[in-house]
């Protein structure tokens, strides 16, 4: 591990999740070398190899409920596993029709799942191991977008987070917060456009543009809201109310994040090959986890992260749930 602050301490361990770039043509990692699940601690990193096998291109998301840390709930993005860290079983549990989920997370004992490739939210009895409810986004969709000259739309949400709001509502995290991706057509190219992502409330429908590029991981932080527009690379900072009040930079695409007291923890992801040759010799090139300080606002140090092409989420962890996984 390369720690590019020698001030930077996990003083709670860190489970990173890592993948393959989504894009075959973006790869240059062998499947062979890619390690998707590592952990940092103080300034050592543990690969976890009991996971190499597993999904096609590597880990996105796990959750487990606060009574029952030692039971991970895990996916690889089209399927959901539960793991016993105490008695080391795996079971893969009964979902069908999910594709590029991106985050799960538990709201009381309701697990939400964020299915990106069919745009919509999915609540999960674990217990009964039943679907409760799907939410189609596509019934939130607005249609009265204006197109210039060499712009067309395609239905799109892009789903990539539920989450419970400071309101107690629930909501969805979405590339396009109205449905519609534009894209743009130059030359003999399409280009996709961000820019308007936004969130959802899920209850009443109501959709927010809060201006994003390409958003993951909302944090509630301070009583406001921190959310990753990780197009721009940027971290932007909301009140209750959705209001923009403060931008901090990262130093490239942020996804994955985890608060432990009074740093926060964002994972950066090396920029994909198709666009480092448009790139400045000055911009950062490696996966990094990336420290901020969320009282002063300020970045605080980085480590380089190495074996995966990105960056997908970032967990804080238990000594135990530490000690459970190296035992695996």
């Amino acid at each position: 591990m390369t720690n590019n602050n020698n001030g930077l301490m996990f003083e709670q361990p860190v489970l990173m999740l890592g993948s393959l770039n989504a894009h075959i043509d973006d790869r240059t990692l062998k499947q062979s070398d890619l390690i998707s699940a590592q952990l940092f601690e103080n300034n050592s990193v543990t690969p976890l190899h009991y996971f190499n096998e597993w999904g096609k291109s590597g880990l996105c998301s796990i959750d487990w409920i606060p009574e029952q840390p030692n039971i991970l709930y895990m996916t690889t993005g089209s399927d959901l596993i539960k793991l016993d860290l105490v008695k080391k079983t795996k079971e893969e549990l009964p979902i069908d029709k999910i594709k590029d989920i991106h985050e799960i997370k538990f709201i009381n004992r309701t697990l939400w799942l964020s299915n990106a490739g069919y745009d919509e939210a999915i609540a999960y009895d674990i217990d009964k191991k039943v679907i409760i409810e799907r939410i189609l986004l596509s019934q939130f969709r607005t249609n009265s977008i204006q197109l210039k000259e060499n712009f067309v739309a395609v239905d799109k949400f892009h789903c990539n987070q539920i989450f419970q709001g400071y309101d107690n509502q629930i909501y969805a995290l979405v590339h396009h917060a109205h449905g519609k991706q534009l894209l743009k057509k130059v030359a003999k190219k399409i280009l996709k456009l961000q820019g308007d992502g936004g969130i959802i409330n899920l209850t009443t429908g109501q959709s927010y543009n809060l201006k994003l590029s390409a958003p993951h991981n909302v944090r509630k932080i301070s009583g406001d809201y921190w959310i990753f527009s990780s197009g721009d690379s940027k971290i932007k900072l909301f009140d209750q109310n959705w209001e923009h009040f403060k931008t901090l930079p990262t130093t490239g695409w942020a996804r994955g994040a985890d608060l432990n007291k009074n740093k926060l923890f964002c994972g950066i992801s090396a920029p994909r090959k198709r666009y480092r040759k448009s790139m400045n010799d000055n911009s950062n090139k490696n996966n990094l986890i990336e420290v901020f300080d969320v009282i002063n606002h300020i970045q605080i140090g980085n480590v380089t992260v190495q074996n995966v092409e990105q960056i997908n989420n970032l967990y804080l962890l238990s000594h135990e749930q530490l000690n459970l996984l190296k035992a695996l």
